[in-house]
C-alpha cells in the first residue's frame, strides 16, 4: 500500500522520483520485472528508503495509477475546453489528448497492456471512465442542448470505452493506422448517437 503523501517539499520530491522510477521500469522492462528492488535501483536509493514511502509494489502501482488518472483527466478536460467549432472537432481533440497521453507516458501504456488486470486496475478504469465521462458528456450537451444528462453520460462512457480499447489495440499491435480507424469509429458512433436523440430513442 501507499503511505500518506508527505507534506515536506523534499519528501514529496522523493516520493515523485520513486513514481517516476516505477514508470520508467514499467516502460523499459514491463510489469513482470517490476519489483521494489528494481524501482529502488532505478531511483538511486535503497529499498529501505523506498519503504519509507510505500509498503510494497502494489502501493507503488496504486500511487502511480492515481497520478496517471489525475494527469489524464487534466489532459482530456483541457482538450475539451476548446473553443471548438463543433462536436466533431471536440471529439477529435479529446482523442488526440488520450492517444498523446499514451505517447508521453509510456509507463501508462505498459501498465495497461502488459499487466494482468487486477481488481484495483479494473476499479481504476471504472473511476476514470466516470471522471472523464462527466466533462465529455457536458461538452456533448453543449453542442446538443436537448440531450438529457443521463443519455449524454451514457454516450460519453461508450465513446471513452471505444477509444480506450482501440488506442490500446494500436499500441499492442504497434499499428498507428488503428488510431485512424479509432477516430473514424468514434466520429461515426457520436454522429449516430447525436442524430438519434429524440425522447423515444431511449
Amino acid at each position: 500500500m501507499s503511505r500518506r503523501a508527505p507534506i515536506q517539499a523534499r519528501s514529496r520530491a522523493r516520493r515523485e522520483s520513486l513514481l517516476d522510477a516505477t514508470a520508467s521500469v514499467l516502460a523499459a522492462e514491463g510489469s513482470a520485472r517490476l519489483t521494489t528492488t528494481r524501482v529502488a535501483e532505478a531511483a538511486g536509493c535503497s529499498v529501505g528508503a523506498l519503504y519509507a514511502y510505500f509498503d510494497d509494489k502494489d502501493g507503488l502501482v496504486a500511487a502511480l495509477v492515481e497520478r496517471y488518472g489525475a494527469r489524464l483527466q487534466e489532459a482530456v478536460e483541457g482538450a475539451l475546453a476548446g473553443p471548438h467549432a463543433g462536436w466533431q472537432e471536440a471529439a477529435s481533440a479529446a482523442l488526440d489528448a488520450f492517444s498523446g497521453f499514451y505517447a508521453r507516458e509510456p509507463g501508462y501504456a505498459a501498465l495497461w497492456i502488459g499487466a494482468a488486470w487486477s481488481p484495483e486496475l479494473v476499479d481504476a478504469g471504472r473511476r476514470w471512465g466516470e471522471a472523464l465521462g462527466s466533462p465529455l458528456g457536458a461538452a456533448l450537451r453543449g453542442f446538443a442542448p436537448e440531450l438529457d444528462e443521463a443519455r449524454a453520460q451514457r454516450i460519453a462512457l461508450v465513446a471513452l470505452t471505444l477509444v480506450s480499447s482501440l488506442v490500446t489495440l494500436a499500441l499492442e499491435r504497434s499499428d498507428p493506422e488503428i488510431e485512424a480507424e479509432a477516430r473514424q469509429a468514434l466520429l461515426a458512433y457520436l454522429g449516430s448517437a447525436l442524430d438519434d436523440r429524440s425522447p423515444g430513442s431511449e
